[in-house]
């Protein structure tokens, strides 16, 4: 009889080590408060508003699945904090979202056996995966719950139809599973529309069965990616987004790819903002140049596709995960940048494909030790990397030391300071962030309420003014984050007149014998 496999309880061991010390952080300033820890329908869940996000989108995405999770956790994690007030408690949010990566990992290891047919080997490739410091963002960041749970269904999908392109009279068991986990994947993230291109780059390069066999499996689940295509190309608008020339798009995706491909060589200044938008790189000459970079790997990964097809496999996994996000067409984030570490969850795959192809051809002590160190260096970079989410005031702060010329991270790290009562260093950070861009209304809005708080009214009024106008001019203009401003301003205004109000009665008085 053979002994279990004490693999997986070293990947568990392993993962739940590098990432556990986030279970203790706060939620984050970045998104978190919208759809989470103020989203009156998270905060309150009932069934009636988790039907509302299987019938409406919310944020420019589709994804019911994950708020239906997110519905789940905060109905166990609810507090009161002594004032009436309930609030949610954010370790329930990010234990949920290591025990994700957790599973993550583990059907990342069953795929990798599968394909590499090396527990050893298979291991060190789901090591890779778990503990690469670019994986952090999706773990540690609790709106990153939506990557997580689509990258799991998509995992779990890419293992089913792998089981069951390799089985001779394969059960159709396995296929069915296959859609049926892409299905969720898709409304869990939009991304997973891409799980059937990468099935199918695996079942070519490296199960290498007909391609007649395999566009008539990939075909099936092509079309059921199609309504999902259409749902989120019509919910998510990109208003704000400066819309690059067609031509210069593929050395958009190919910038992008080649800014992944040193990130994962050197992954030592990792942020939330890296402002690479397509407006920054084409004003400088380094697109011209950063595109050979991935164009040299494929060339290398082709010609070497029959002697060594993990190289090219793991090259177009990672291509069809990122595909969506690659600039080829415009979407919601290229606002602050084409690239993201949370885009890269899924694709990690096809690294660990590689890296643990290259382990199982030159099997020796030296290599074992070798790429155990390399996953020790990962680990211990990512367990410092954790520390950069323990909250809004330490993550803004960092991402400004990634990208000092972001308007967004100084407004982040000023509303962040604001809540902590810091104000004058609110008010300095929000400063920086309208100096940056002018046009950024949220920065507007923020510093107008940051002067409002210090009794500062004509610098408010002017600020919720300008916010105001940005907003009736964009043409995503909301009623709620225009009547937020216009309150503001109304404050404002009611401040001045209470001041003037104030120096009439004084120098009435100082004027009486």
């Amino acid at each position: 009889m053979k002994r279990p496999s004490v693999i997986p309880w070293i990947l568990v061991i392993v993962t739940v080590a590098t990432f556990g010390r986030i279970v203790g952080n706060e939620f984050s300033g970045w998104d978190d408060p919208s759809t989470i820890f103020q989203n009156r329908r998270i905060v309150s869940p009932s069934l009636e508003n988790v039907i509302y996000y299987w019938t409406n989108s919310e944020g420019g995405l589709y994804v019911p699945v994950t708020y239906t999770l997110w519905s789940a956790i905060a109905a166990v994690s609810q507090v009161d904090d002594g004032a009436g007030h309930v609030t949610l408690n954010p370790w329930a949010f990010h234990a949920v979202s290591v025990a994700l990566h957790v599973l993550n990992v583990l059907v990342a290891y069953e795929i990798l056996r599968l394909l590499i047919e090396h527990e050893g080997a298979a291991m060190f490739g789901a090591l890779l995966f778990a503990v690469h410091p670019m994986q952090m963002e999706t773990v540690a960041w609790t709106s990153g719950a939506k990557d997580l749970l689509g990258g799991l269904f998509s995992l779990v999908a890419i293992w089913q139809y792998v089981l069951y392109a390799k089985q001779t009279g394969a059960s159709k068991k396995h296929f069915a599973f296959a859609a049926s986990a892409m299905i969720v994947a898709m409304l869990s993230k939009p991304s997973a529309v891409t799980v059937p291109l990468i099935a199918g780059a695996v079942d070519l390069l490296v199960l290498r069965r007909s391609r007649k066999r395999v566009y008539a499996t990939i075909l099936p689940l092509l079309l059921l990616t199609i309504p999902f295509i259409i749902i989120g190309r019509n919910v998510q608008t990109t208003p704000h987004v400066t819309d690059a020339p067609p031509w210069t798009r593929p050395l958009v995706a190919l910038d992008a790819l080649g800014f992944y491909a040193y990130k994962l060589v050197w992954p030592a200044t990792l942020g939330i903002i890296y402002g690479r938008t397509p407006d920054a790189i084409l004003k400088t000459n380094q697109i011209y140049f950063t595109w050979t970079i991935p164009v040299a790997l494929f060339a290398i990964g082709y010609a070497l596709r029959k002697k060594w097809p993990a190289l090219l496999t793991g090259e177009s996994i990672f291509f069809f995960a990122v595909l969506p996000v690659l600039g080829l067409t415009p979407f919601m984030f290229q606002v602050h940048s084409t690239v993201a570490d949370h885009y890269v969850y899924v694709a990690m795959l096809g690294i660990a494909l590689i890296a643990a192809s290259v382990i199982r051809s030159k099997r020796s002590r030296s290599v074992y030790a070798i790429a155990s160190i390399v996953i020790v260096l990962l680990s211990a970079r990512s367990i410092v990397q954790a520390g950069t989410w323990h909250d809004s005031i330490t993550l803004a702060a960092h991402a400004i030391e990634v990208d000092p010329d972001s308007a967004t991270a100084h407004s982040n790290l000023g509303v962040a300071l604001a809540e902590a009562n810091r104000m004058a260093e609110a008010i300095a950070q929000l400063e920086t962030a309208v100096k940056i861009d002018g046009n950024n209304r949220d920065a507007q809005a923020r510093l107008a309420q940051a002067y409002l708080q210090v009794g500062r009214y004509h610098e408010a009024y002017d600020h919720a003014q300008a916010a105001v106008d940005l907003i009736q001019s964009s043409p995503s203009n909301t009623i709620e984050s225009a009547n937020r401003a216009r309150l503001i301003r109304d404050r404002a205004l009611q401040g001045l007149f209470a001041q003037e109000r104030t120096k009439k009665v004084a120098t009435t008085q100082s004027n009486r014998p």
